[in-house]
């Protein structure tokens, strides 16, 4: 079997991590998610750190100098880890020992992408990762891993992009939707996982069995 974990939402906290990516810009969050709608996400164009200090220069809106920011940018995603769910290193393991292969796929600004998982270390466990500005349905490399011959498991929040993912991989895949923002974007009847219920329970311990001893 092949797995491939999605990031964002899915391992990863976005939404708290960009709740405080904020503070290296020395923005409010308000006026940052305001940015990122307005020039990002509304036009359908993926974010872009370098894309959105043009724009800030450009309007003159630079709260503090570009350098210093770039600097605390820097230092910010040093700690990406931190941004990692509780528990989701344990459920990657444990995918691991019961996989061929293990892909972490990500999708947006590709540059941007590699720049958030540079400092993650959860990214040791995966024997691909797969980057995409387009959709991940589109993705010719899963088309081309459909003729593998494989199963497939998808463990990803986002709903619309999971099921043109399965439909890209064929028949022997199945998805473990993730409860996040956007697992319910379409209708549909798949079920929906806290990241935790992935998680095996563990076997309750065989009792030990009485042992006689004897002494000579």
């Amino acid at each position: 079997m092949i797995t491939i974990f999605d990031l964002d939402y899915t391992l990863l906290d976005t939404a708290k991590f960009k709740d405080n990516l904020t503070e290296a810009f020395a923005m409010s969050a308000e006026e940052w998610n305001s940015d990122y709608k307005k020039y990002f996400k509304d036009r359908g164009v993926n974010y872009n750190m370098d894309k959105h200090l043009e724009i800030l220069k450009k309007e003159n809106r630079l709260a503090i100098s570009e350098s210093d920011i770039r600097k605390k940018l820097e230092e910010f995603m040093k700690n990406i880890d931190g941004y990692v769910y509780p528990r989701a290193e344990e459920l990657i393991r444990q995918y691991k020992n019961k996989s061929k292969k293990l892909i972490l796929a990500t999708f947006g600004d590709i540059g941007w992408q590699k720049e958030k998982i540079k400092n993650l270390k959860i990214t040791k466990y995966f024997d691909e990762l797969v980057f995409d500005d387009v959709n991940k349905g589109e993705n010719k490399y899963f088309q081309y891993l459909k003729n593998s011959g494989e199963n497939f498991l998808v463990i990803n929040d986002n709903a619309r992009e999971s099921f043109e993912l399965l439909k890209n991989l064929g028949e022997k895949s199945e998805l473990k939707l993730v409860k996040g923002p956007y697992s319910d974007n379409i209708r549909h009847e798949e079920k929906i996982y806290a990241l935790a219920e992935l998680l095996e329970k563990e076997k309750p311990r065989e009792a030990l069995s009485e042992m006689k001893i004897t002494t000579k």
